[in-house]
Order: structure tokens, then C-alpha cells, then sequence
């Protein structure tokens, strides 16, 4: 149960404003501004069960957290999942343990050593926001390689993903910790933020721009179609499409669950930190399935058509070439147009040349002699023909009797006469 402190603000009849160093106004002159009094009697703060409740709960989620985190750097160890999209990962897993640690175990456990809680404080603040920033860079490694921008390990140089997550997160916290230094340190409640004061917003504010960024680009890139190609290194694309899938939800799984620990340690109460265990509870398997299905060698090894928990590692289908049934025609190739011939102005035209003088063919050569005819020769005289046929030298007669009539008028009679029957 959360008690309230039952502490009288005692009352004066003084009229005069006693002031303190801080120069805030004390009118029972105890030393104590009169508005923290006030807040601190109306405030609520966990005691014996509910504190020794609250702190097992913390240590219960950060070992879950941590036991996870651990198994998954094993597996892909084993697996031998290597590459710069890999080293993005692990230390986003790095930074995760040391978040879950000091906001988890160490926020409640040391809420009354002023110098040790300073420190907690400081490095909440800071791995939160490398946490965050670790996303940015993962998110733009995996827009790069989905888009088909680059052949392997992102449009960024590889030392870039590790170096300025480091450098990003110094900003926001070490702004916030010089501009509200007093705000650090025990408070006899817990060693995180107070959420009613401004230095909240350091704690926050930073952290949701670069979600918002990371979240952005990591859409993008999920929400175009596949545009992979056989060049690429195969692991990076396999794994960039399953980031930019899976980024957003992770991030910001993380992200309210830090938030819930902050808001359940600043208000003390119980219920908002059971809230806070039962996402850490989902978070470590949600860390081991994100960090693992994008691997291709664990796919390979892990994909069952059967199982429940194997179909996380379901492979992508291979991408298949199909012709077109109804290709467009292809464009018209470009013709560059011949310039026109410049226009000669007529000051600067050229005169005609003069004509020139036909040059005679060459002479022809003399035709050779004929060649002289050859001598004669003694050839004997070819022999005389053979003698005529004088044959049948009546047959003209014949015919002319035959076609005359003659005196008698008997040649039809002759030629013509019907045989005797």
C-alpha cells in the first residue's frame, strides 16, 4: 500500500515573509520552502511491501532482459551471422543491457546515496538516447540496401554507425545535466526523473525526434516494392528488408517501457512498474526473434513448414524474372537532326573558280601487224560426186494423165470406179 506522509505544516500568525538561501519564501522559518513542503505531504512514495515488491519486479525484468539479450548475441555467434548490419545490432544489444541495469535494477536500490544516484541518473539519460541513435543509423543502413543505393554495408562509411551514436547521445545529456544540476541526486524516492519538473524534457524529447527520424526512414524503405538486385551482398539485403520491417515496433517497444519506469518511479506507484515488468517481459524474446530472423544463415537452419515459433524465420520467396504479356512498344530511338549548311553572307562569298582546260587523253598505241598469212600447202583435189538417179522418169506423164480427162472423158471412171461386189 502507498502510505502519505501525515506531516503537519505547522501554522503562524507572523506576518512577515521569511525568506531562505534559495530565496524561495519560509514562512514557519525551518529551513524548508513552504512549496516542497506542501508537495512532499501530498506526494506518495513506496514503503516496505510495496517497495520490496517494486525492486524484486525490477531485478526480475532487468535479468530477463539481460538473459535475453546475452542468448542472442550466442546464437548469432554460433550461426556465424557476421557483417556491419550485424555489429549495428550488437551494440544496440550493449546498450540495451546497461539501460535495463541501471534503470531496473539500480533506480530503487540506491534511491538514498546521493552520490551514486547522480551517477544512475546520468546514465539513463545517456544510453536512452544511444539506444535511439543507434536506430537512426541501423535505419538508414537498411533504406540503403533495400533501395538498391549500394552494394554492401549501407550508403554511410561502416565507422559512422558506431562513432556518432556515441557522439549524439553526449549532447542531450550533458546539456541537460549542467543547465539543471541541482535536479540530480537522492531524493529518498528513486534515481530517475522527476516528471513534473522541466529537466523531463531532456530525458524525452531527445529520444522521440530520433525514433521519429529512424522510424521515417525505415518506413520508406519497407514501403517500396523490391528493388534488390543480383549484385548486392545477398545477407544485407535479406537482413534490410526484415529490419525495415520490424525497426519501428522494437524501438518503440523500448522506448514506452522507458517511459513507464520513469513515470511508475516518479510517482511511486506499484501498479505502473508491474506494467513496466510485463513489457520487459515481452521485450526480451521480442529482441532474440527481431535480432535473429533478419540473418539468413539462421533462417536456413531454423525455417519449419510445421512449426509455430519457426515460422518467425519463414524465408523470402526467390525473386523470379516473369516476361510481360503486354510489354510496351519500345520508345523510338532519337534522331539527331543534320544542322543546316551555314548561310554564306553575301559580303563573304566566294568567287567561282575559272574553268579549266579539258587535259586530251593520252595517245593510243599503233594496233599490232596482222600476222602474215601461212604458206600454202599441196592439197589434192576433193573427187567428183556420184551420178545422178535417172529412175522413174515417166512419172510425170503418169500424173498428167491422171489428172486430165483425156478424149474419151474416163478418168473418173477409172479412178473412181465402185469395186464389184
Amino acid at each position: 500500500t502507498t502510505t502519505t506522509s501525515t506531516t503537519a505544516v505547522p501554522t503562524t500568525t507572523t506576518t512577515e515573509l521569511t525568506t531562505t538561501t534559495t530565496g524561495c519564501e519560509d514562512v514557519n522559518e525551518n529551513g524548508i520552502c513552504d512549496k516542497y513542503e506542501l508537495l512532499r505531504c501530498e506526494t506518495k512514495y513506496l514503503t516496505k511491501t510495496n517497495l520490496l515488491v517494486a525492486k524484486i519486479l525490477c531485478y526480475i525484468a532487468t535479468v530477463w532482459v539481460v538473459l535475453w539479450c546475452i542468448i542472442t548475441i550466442i546464437v548469432n555467434i554460433m550461426h556465424k551471422n557476421s557483417g556491419h548490419h550485424r555489429g549495428i545490432h550488437f551494440v544496440e544489444e550493449l546498450g540495451i543491457i546497461v539501460l535495463w541495469i541501471f534503470m531496473g535494477a539500480l533506480n530503487l536500490t540506491f534511491r538514498n546515496s546521493s552520490g551514486f544516484c547522480k551517477v544512475i541518473s546520468v546514465v539513463i539519460h545517456y544510453f536512452i538516447v544511444f539506444v535511439a541513435a543507434c536506430f537512426v543509423f541501423e535505419a538508414f543502413f537498411a533504406y540503403a540496401m533495400a533501395r538498391s543505393k549500394k552494394i554492401k554495408n549501407g550508403s554511410l562509411p561502416p565507422f559512422i554507425n558506431y562513432i556518432l551514436p556515441v557522439l549524439i547521445a553526449l549532447i542531450p545529456c550533458l546539456v541537460t545535466y549542467f543547465m539543471k544540476k541541482s535536479y540530480y541526486g537522492n531524493n529518498g524516492m528513486h534515481c530517475f526523473v522527476f516528471v513534473s519538473q522541466e529537466y523531463m524534457y531532456g530525458f524525452v524529447i531527445p529520444v522521440w525526434i530520433l525514433l521519429v527520424i529512424a522510424t521515417f526512414r525505415s518506413s520508406l524503405g519497407n514501403l517500396a516494392c523490391d528493388q534488390t538486385t543480383h549484385k548486392q551482398d545477398e545477407k544485407q539485403c535479406y537482413w534490410a528488408k526484415k529490419s525495415c520491417k520490424m525497426l519501428s515496433f522494437l524501438a518503440y517497444w523500448i522506448f514506452i517501457a522507458y517511459l513507464t519506469c520513469m513515470f511508475g518511479s516518479s510517482n511511486q506507484l506499484l501498479w505502473v512498474l508491474i506494467i513496466f515488468f510485463l513489457q520487459s517481459l515481452v521485450l526480451g524474446p521480442l529482441i532474440f526473434v527481431v535480432h535473429t530472423y533478419g540473418h539468413l544463415n539462421t533462417v536456413r537452419k531454423w525455417y519449419k513448414p510445421s512449426g509455430c515459433l519457426a515460422k518467425f524465420y519463414t524465408p523470402c520467396p526467390e525473386k523470379v524474372e516473369t516476361p510481360r504479356l503486354f510489354a510496351p512498344p519500345p520508345p523510338p530511338v532519337a534522331r539527331t537532326p543534320t544542322p543546316p549548311p551555314p548561310k554564306e553572307s553575301p559580303k563573304k562569298k566566294k568567287k567561282d573558280p575559272p574553268p579549266r582546260e579539258p587535259t586530251p587523253p593520252p595517245p593510243r598505241a599503233a594496233p599490232p601487224p596482222p600476222p602474215p598469212p601461212p604458206p600454202p600447202v599441196n592439197v589434192p583435189p576433193p573427187p567428183s560426186p556420184p551420178p545422178k538417179d535417172m529412175g522413174h522418169t515417166r512419172a510425170q506423164d503418169l500424173w498428167g494423165w491422171a489428172t486430165t480427162n483425156g478424149k474419151d472423158n474416163r478418168k473418173d471412171d477409172v479412178l473412181f470406179r465402185p469395186r464389184p461386189v
